[in-house]
């Protein structure tokens, strides 16, 4: 069971290789045409701009910097260890 949840979730390899990548754009695709023809695509781009708008006004400023502060820990003990 284990090794069959690693192979599917791709934890071993950490990544998501080509084909995967092709069917989740795929799917998108197919989802907005769907909405599309339902009538409910200008709806629906109004709402995915307006979570973006809102994800780099109020999220990705965080995420930077928590990054940043992760890089800046590093780079301070890469400074502090003497030359070997």
């Amino acid at each position: 069971m284990g090794q069959a949840l690693c192979v599917t979730l791709n934890w071993e390899n950490k990544g998501v290789d080509e084909l995967d990548k092709k069917i989740y754009i795929g799917l998108g695709v197919a989802l907005l045409v769907a909405l599309f023809l339902l009538g409910l695509g200008p709806y629906i781009v109004h709402i995915v701009l307006k979570i973006f708008m809102w994800l780099t006004q109020y999220i990705l400023p965080w995420i930077f910097l928590y990054y940043f502060i992760q890089f800046y820990k590093h780079y301070a003990q890469k400074q502090e260890k003497p030359p070997e």
